[in-house]
Formats: C-alpha cells, structure tokens, sequence
C-alpha cells in the first residue's frame, strides 16, 4: 500500500484538509480523518470529546451494488495504546462498539462497532503476509440509557446496515497507528501554543488551530537565533585567539631577536 499524510492542523470543513494517513490497496481504502476538539486549557489542550475517525471504503462491487463506505471513531487514548501494542509482538484482537441515542422512525439508534485484530500466522501455520486486520460495521439498535446517562443495546435488537473490512502488512499498521499518535501529540503541542498566548481571546477570528506553518516559521526562527548566537560567541572566540596569537608571536620574537 501506498501511504501519504497530511498534516494540515487548520480547522477547515474540507475533509481532504483533515486526513492524516491515507492507505490505498486494492479496491479498498482506509484512511484515518482529524476529528479534534480544542479545550479551553493550555494544560489539556484538547477536549474530551476528540476523536480520530478511521474510514474504509471497499469498491470490490461498485460496478454491481455500488462501494461501500463504513466509519468508526477512535479516542486519542486508544490510538496511543494501539500504537503501543503495534509496537510489541504477540497476536491480539480488540473490539469496541458505541451507540448514539439518536432514535430514527422505526426507534432505532446509530450503532458503529470496530475489529481491530494482528494474527502473525494463518489456519495453515504459514506466515501471514498481512496479518492486521480491521473490520467496521455500522447499524442501529434500541439505545438503552442508565440512570447514570450510560448507554448501551441489546444485540437481539441490532441491525446490521453495511461491513467492511481491510488487510494490513506489518509497515501499513505501525504507520496507520504511528502516524495518527504523532499527529495527536503535535496538535497538543500547537493548540497548548495558541492557549496559553491567549491567541484565542484576542478578538481575531478562531480557526481552532495555530496553523502549522506558523509553528514551523517560529521553529526555524528559534534555531536561527540560537545559530547566530553561537557563530557570535565563535567569532568573538576566534578574535581572541588570534589576539593571544599575536601575544606569543612578539613574546618568541623577543626571545629569540631580543627585540
């Protein structure tokens, strides 16, 4: 699979804008979009209700019933710890699943549910060369909500709507789940920046990020600072041994001519 990433922090509708890393296989995309959310707190710069959406589109059949395109919404917090279990060896399965209480006609709600699986070698023991494994499904069921506002469904109530699911190599896993925590952890780092310099109260227009660009430009202007002082103190250094220099060269003439 080919992979690219954009890491284009702006607060823009464009879907393209927003997505972090794009895998292409055949007939089958994912791509991982940023669904962040800035806080009001430079020390949590981003709220609780931040995610990063993970889509996959199957065109195997779109000549017949048409593609299919299924999502499913990871917290920051799961994405670092996929990252972590990538990173380690051992096989594992993982699954999650939500309900929103936004009823339809018929009294069902939206369902979204996610597979997330590494198996290193396949039914016949042979190494598998793609041994990640994501499977979304989208649905809706009865929402069930607790007196503590938690919500949950019975699965006798569940429909199905649309599946779809994609096979990773090793490298397209690390990257998928890499990629998005360094993505997480650089726009904390920028919209702590944007917080904590009152960026957001100055009366200016709220984009929701400090563009990356500028982040960058204020990057290379702190090296570019801290290059000149240093070729300062050089050149100072340099002047001084060329004094001290000097010094000898009349000391050893002194001793030698006697002058």
């Amino acid at each position: 699979m080919n992979n690219n990433t954009n890491n284009n922090g702006n607060d823009n509708n464009n879907y393209e804008d927003k997505r972090v890393v794009v895998l292409d296989g055949r007939n089958k995309k994912l791509d991982v979009s940023d669904k962040l959310e800035k806080s009001d707190n430079y020390r949590r710069p981003i709220a609780d209700k931040s995610k990063m959406c993970i889509t996959i589109c199957d065109y195997t059949n779109k000549d017949k019933g048409g593609s299919v395109t299924v999502r499913f919404n990871l917290t920051p917090e799961e994405i670092a710890e996929f990252n972590y279990i990538m990173g380690i060896n051992g096989d594992f399965q993982k699954s999650f699943d939500r309900i929103f209480n936004l009823p339809d006609k018929d009294g069902l709600s939206p369902v979204k549910k996610i597979l997330i699986s590494r198996q290193a070698k396949m039914p016949d023991g042979k190494a598998s060369k793609y041994p990640i494994y994501i499977r979304i499904e989208n649905g809706r069921a009865k929402c069930n909500v607790d007196q503590k506002g938690m919500t949950s469904f019975s699965n006798n109530t569940y429909v199905k709507d649309k599946v779809a699911d994609i096979r990773l190599g090793y490298d397209d896993g690390r990257t998928l789940f890499r990629d998005s925590y360094n993505y997480i952890e650089r726009m904390k780092y920028i919209y702590a920046m944007e917080l904590r310099n009152g960026l957001s109260n100055s009366g200016e227009k709220n984009t929701g990020a400090l563009s990356e660009s500028k982040y960058v430009d204020g990057v290379n202007s702190l090296y570019k600072g801290i290059a000149e002082l240093l070729k300062s103190k050089n050149d100072k250094l340099t002047s001084e041994i060329e004094i001290l220099k000097k010094e000898l060269q009349e000391v050893k003439n002194e001793i030698m001519f006697g002058k």
